[in-house]
């Protein structure tokens, strides 16, 4: 006899909440897991399956980092000297 089952097992679950947190990471609409995490709970997944990603703290770290990577790379900020000579610059005009 086997067992009915009443909904997806909860490694399923797991995987399939890992797998659609990348593709919302690939999009570089989100800076880091925890938006990510709020639009999973937004999109239906259990707050437990979350739970359990989140508490897996090189997964987080490589979600955070394809976010990262999706948004591009930022500009550096100016350095001192430039922000120096610009200002320097500015009281000659």
């Amino acid at each position: 006899m086997h067992q009915a089952t009443t909904g997806p097992k909860p490694n399923e679950c797991f995987f399939t909440l890992r797998s659609r947190a990348y593709e919302l990471a690939d999009t570089g609409r989100y800076k880091e897991w925890h938006q990510i995490a709020y639009a999973l709970l937004a999109e239906g997944f259990l707050p437990s399956v979350i739970t359990r990603f989140d508490r897996d703290a090189g997964a987080v770290m490589l979600v955070t980092r394809s976010c990262k990577l999706a948004m591009g790379p930022t500009p550096e900020p100016p350095s001192r000297i430039s922000q120096w000579i610009r200002r320097m610059a500015a009281r000659l005009l």
